[in-house]
């Protein structure tokens, strides 16, 4: 009689176990000490099931997808998430709580919990796990110039451009019209005379932080790396044909986690800049992400996923963690993104940029790699000031220019088409004699620039030959 009353109180032990999510035991570290912190609350059920049951609809075109996927995955994770969301409603009563839904990742951002909170939020069985959110560093500014006032000379800061044959592309008519291309990161000074005149506008900007209505941007990273995309002043962008789209993910020094899927949301359904009036139709077709942090981390592997299935182009810089092997960062090293490691005007790697292999499965990583090194571009500081910097950041972009480029001429590429016309198009670069995961920088692709450095026209070419 004893074993079998044991049995059944270890069975209700271990069945207990089962359903309780786990909890971060640094976040519960914290809150033990009367702290508040913010949190991420993922949920078991997966939207995977939900996205399965519509892949193989017909949609007249994809503004109708985009529309039917979002209403899908809102309508699941609007029931999946009740409960907890019931609770959280109650102590945002006497709480200040900021509670932000996920619909892509089945997820609830929290800012502001305590311990209580946290200790209630334990007891729901439909709940994986509770983890305290983290933050990805910005890097300081690397070779940094600040110029303003310049004269009318045009031609001699932007190489980058010059160097992947951007404007032998602009030749035959296309600067990449009819694309929008979105940028997550600092923020954007949308009255610079090299973005103003084509900015999305109502549907154009986020600030999941602050909630500020109108793009600004106190740190000039957004605006450098977004004029480079598309800017129209002074021949910086690769595509300034293109429209732009911007969520501020990061602050000053940091880009938060819950900042950054709230910014993976936004641009695959917009909504105005009070978060209201949705409408997937106005999302981008190429976002362009210049931030990274740690290894292997498939923290943002679904949004990811999500922007395939919607047909948004993921480009991320690889990281400024080199030259030492295996320091691709995440997410540019996940094996369904776009990294972009950079080079210098000389066409060697970068000295500090992310190689190879990739910590997931010794992947190829980065992709491809673009002009990095002393990137002329708009800057913060005033309507007319601009700014050399280098990085992974600045190459990134780049990337995402041409893929706007190519956009432009097939609107229907899909991601394994893109991807394959940039590598097709890319060039060799000079070799420094280095090889990662024993395949020797000469040998392409490699675990340095992947299949080489970007070209623009040889991408249009390759696409043409393709489709």
């Amino acid at each position: 009689m004893i074993k079998l009353v044991l049995a059944i109180i270890l069975a209700g032990l271990v069945r207990e176990a089962l359903v309780a999510p786990t909890i971060d035991l640094q976040l519960m570290n914290t809150l033990r000490q009367g702290h508040t912190a913010n949190i991420l609350i993922t949920l078991k059920e997966s939207s995977g099931p939900t996205l399965n049951q519509i892949k193989d609809l017909k949609f007249q075109n994809r503004g109708q997808k985009l529309y039917e996927a979002a209403e899908a995955l809102k309508s699941f994770t609007a029931n999946s998430q009740k409960n907890v969301l019931q609770l959280l409603s109650q102590y945002q009563q006497t709480n200040s709580l900021k509670i932000n839904t996920f619909w892509i990742t089945n997820q609830i951002g929290v800012k502001g919990v305590d311990l209580q909170i946290v200790q209630d939020l334990g007891k729901f069985a439909e709940i994986s796990k509770i983890e305290e959110e983290f933050f990805i560093a910005i890097d300081s500014p690397i070779d940094l110039t600040v110029i303003d006032n310049l004269q009318d000379n045009e031609e001699e800061f932007q190489w980058g451009v010059e160097q992947i044959q951007a404007p032998q592309v602009w030749s035959s008519g296309n600067k990449g019209e009819g694309i929008i291309v979105g940028t997550v990161d600092t923020g954007v000074r949308y009255t610079h005379e090299a973005l103003r005149g084509n900015f999305a506008g109502e549907y154009g900007w986020f600030d999941p932080t602050v909630g500020i209505l109108t793009p600004y941007d106190p740190n000039g990273h957004g605006t450098h790396t977004t004029a480079n995309i598309v800017g129209r002043a002074r021949n910086e962008g690769v595509a300034p044909g293109a429209q732009w789209t911007s969520c501020k993910g990061c602050s000053m020094q940091q880009c938060s986690q819950i900042d950054l899927i709230s910014c993976g949301h936004f641009m695959a359904c917009p909504t105005l800049a009070n978060g209201s009036y949705a409408n997937c139709e106005k999302a981008p077709q190429v976002v362009s992400n210049s931030w990274s942090g740690n290894q292997a981390y498939l923290w943002y592997y679904d949004i990811i996923e999500y922007y395939h299935f919607v047909g948004i182009i993921p480009v991320f810089s690889i990281g400024n963690s080199g030259p030492a092997c295996g320091t691709a960062n995440s997410p540019g090293d996940y094996d369904n993104v776009i990294g972009v490691g950079a080079t210098t005007i000389d066409n060697k790697l970068l000295n500090f940029s992310s190689v190879g292999p990739a910590a997931i499965a010794s992947k190829i990583k980065p992709d491809v790699a673009a002009p990095g090194a002393k990137i002329f571009s708009a800057w913060h500081t005033s309507d007319s000031a601009y700014a050399t910097l280098s990085g992974t950041s600045m190459a990134c972009p780049h990337v995402a220019g041409v893929v706007a480029l190519l956009l432009a001429e097939h609107p229907n590429m899909n991601y394994n088409q893109v991807k394959g016309a940039l590598q097709g198009g890319s060039v060799p670069t000079a070799g420094t004699g280095k090889d990662c995961g024993k395949i020797p920088e000469g040998t392409y692709p490699n675990h340095h620039v992947g299949y080489g450095r970007i070209n623009a026209l040889n991408s249009i070419r390759a696409a043409r030959a393709m489709l």
